[in-house]
């Protein structure tokens, strides 16, 4: 049963947009090919897969832990000396770089092709789909809990879902969760690099005519 939407709803701003049928951006075997290339990148030089996987954070730290503990085992070695700290540079050193290597080829495997990322991005589409329906039945509980589960890490784990963020703040606005709407349109700011729903968020804070004028 559609429910009675809120007071706030009067409030000016755009419908959500109905979207055509979504083709996944990449085939399967692209995808496959990418991900394993991650892994064999992080099985060289830690920190590289997850650089090519979008984890530039992930993978600075990772290469950086492991360059450190490197060149402390490698110095400790080359040294060779009855000095104490030569000998724990390397002894240290050395069993520290094995550890950040693994927990870098684990990480690009956990993150890479241990994840369905087509199957993912069916769900997601079938999360939006069903969301926009119920956002235009008046069901807007319904429309809001289906456009977060859209953006969860879960099914997003490479954080590239945009639509449903900006649907998402779009119903939380217009149910009068203006916290929750600007947090989601936040989010958004940070992922839609092409800028692509910047003029349909500032219309519906700013309003048409002044997001016009914000713009010229």
């Amino acid at each position: 049963m559609a429910q009675t939407p809120p007071r706030d709803a009067s409030r000016p701003g755009p419908p959500p947009r109905l979207l055509p049928d979504l083709v996944d951006p990449d085939p399967p075997s692209a995808s496959r090919r990418r991900e394993a290339s991650a892994l064999i990148a992080s099985a060289v030089v830690p920190g590289l897969g997850q650089l090519i996987l979008g984890r530039p954070f992930v993978g600075l730290a990772l290469f950086a832990a492991f360059s450190v503990a490197a060149n402390a085992a490698l110095l400790g070695r080359v040294l060779r000396t009855d000095e104490v700290v030569p000998t724990d540079l390397f002894v240290y050193g050395t069993p520290i770089a094995l550890l950040v290597w693994v927990v870098a080829v684990v990480h690009a495997y956990a993150v890479g092709l241990a994840i369905d990322r087509v199957a993912a991005r069916r769900r997601r589409r079938d999360l939006l789909r069903e969301g926009l329906f119920h956002y235009v039945s008046g069901d807007w509980n319904v429309a809001r809990e289906r456009f977060r589960a859209a953006t969860d890490a879960s099914i997003d784990p490479d954080r590239e879902e945009i639509d449903a963020l900006f649907h998402l703040g779009v119903v939380l606005y217009r149910m009068g969760d203006a916290p929750g709407a600007l947090r989601a349109f936040r989010t958004l700011g940070r992922r839609d690099f092409e800028r692509k729903w910047a003029d349909d968020v500032a219309a519906l804070i700013l309003g048409p005519k002044r997001a016009r004028k914000a713009a010229a």
